[in-house]
């Protein structure tokens, strides 16, 4: 149940330019709140025009194919025209980059088409509560993401630049001999350079070394 302060009305706006999609959540929320006004538009602009009095607490904003604007443009409309306002993107998940970029520019809360309504009511009442929300499972691809991301810039910041390009030589599959020959260094130093490689990335193999790379 969605259920706003007894005190005041909650005024939802769900922004899409399907209307079928657009009608479907404002019928799920209007069925399931207390308290709460739900009004449909296709987009910032057409809901201030008709809706000039009204001063929204929340966006949903259907995220689709067609959408014809990005969510950090989004973010950022909403925040110049409604400083105090909270917004929600609900449908697919998005790439953790894009993600990453709508929470930068404003962006409160995501939760998925797939999500069931308790789901959907804890995401508006912690996004009003001045929390952003993450459903469990996205949360997981963004956490991975971002260990993932964080490993190839520890990688660089603990590698010099001369045993970065030795260490892709490696993975490259190039020998110690033909390393040598390569950069007009001893085999010894090659040899040296590889141990320490492996002892700052924590790894005792070729293949544990090129697994880095990849990530």
């Amino acid at each position: 149940m969605i259920v706003s302060n007894e005190s005041s009305f909650l005024t939802i706006v769900i922004l899409d330019t399907h209307p079928i999609n657009r009608m479907g959540l404002a019928v799920l929320i209007r069925q399931n709140s207390e308290n709460v006004t739900v009004i449909e538009a296709q987009n910032v602009a057409q809901f201030q025009r008709d809706n000039q009095k009204v001063e929204p607490g929340l966006f949903i904003s259907v995220l689709n194919d067609q959408s014809l604007i990005g969510n950090d443009q989004l973010a950022i409309e909403i925040k110049e025209r409604f400083p105090f306002c909270f917004l929600i993107i609900y449908g697919e998940e998005q790439s953790p980059q894009h993600a990453i970029a709508s929470l930068k520019s404003g962006v409160n809360g995501f939760f998925s088409k797939n999500a069931d309504l308790v789901e959907l009511s804890g995401c508006i009442e912690r996004v009003m509560a001045g929390e952003m929300y993450l459903s469990p499972e996205y949360m997981q691809t963004l956490f991975a993401f971002l260990l993932l991301h964080h490993a190839v810039v520890k990688m660089q910041d603990i590698l010099t630049p001369r045993q970065f390009e030795i260490a892709g030589y490696l993975v490259q599959g190039l020998s110690i001999t033909a390393i040598a020959e390569k950069l007009g260094l001893h085999i010894s130093t090659v040899s040296r350079f590889k141990a320490n490689i492996f002892s700052k990335l924590g790894v005792d193999n070729i293949l544990k070394l090129k697994e880095i790379f990849e990530q």
